[in-house]
């Protein structure tokens, strides 16, 4: 449904928005939600995977600080377009790096996953910026949430594979303190 006094366009390019809000929120929680079983694909310490962290750290800053001449040379759509499929292209080499227990191929993975993160991250904001300057209503926070739904969503599915371990019984100490915490004093 289009909001009243939108052309179709701004109203297209909006919704689209959205959509480039949710997707590297599930993209960023799914990476998350798979380090520890990289890590022991790996077998790396957990000194180790700082230094292949790194990897993502260091993508994240170069995409982040080439973003705004990309974007002003090239346009937002653009700069979204080449982030997005960095990456969708990196999670396919940190997937086969974590396969062939590669750790050069993780830290080159998780450095293209940054780039394009940081990328299009910026030129997705700046985009937002101007949907909201033509419109004339605020929709950064909304956008945001959307990013914050995503990471929800992402992580949801991913942590089905290794669900939290529940007890299907409180122990006997854990009931006794239950009851004396229900029961009145005399």
């Amino acid at each position: 449904m289009r909001r009243r006094g939108m052309d179709l366009a701004t109203h297209r390019r909006r919704q689209a928005l959205f959509l480039l809000f949710f997707l590297p929120g599930i993209a960023m929680s799914s990476w998350v939600t798979r380090t520890p079983d990289i890590r022991d694909r790996l077998e790396a310490s957990t000194g180790q995977m700082g230094w292949i962290l790194f990897g993502l750290s260091l993508g994240s800053m170069i995409g982040i600080l080439c973003s705004g001449r990309l974007t002003s040379r090239y346009g937002t759509r653009p700069v979204i377009g080449a982030g997005t499929a960095m990456v969708v292209v990196s999670l396919a080499v940190i997937s086969a790096g974590a396969l062939l227990a590669s750790v050069p191929l993780v830290m080159v993975g998780l450095c293209g996953f940054g780039a394009g993160m940081g990328a299009g991250d910026v030129a997705v904001n700046v985009d937002a910026a101007d949907v909201e300057r033509v419109t004339g209503r605020t929709t950064l926070p909304t956008l945001h949430a959307c990013f914050s739904l995503g990471t929800v969503v992402g992580a949801g599915a991913g942590s089905r594979r290794h669900p939290p371990p529940l007890r299907h019984r409180p122990s006997q100490r854990t009931r006794r303190q239950l009851t004396a915490l229900s029961c009145p004093a005399q």
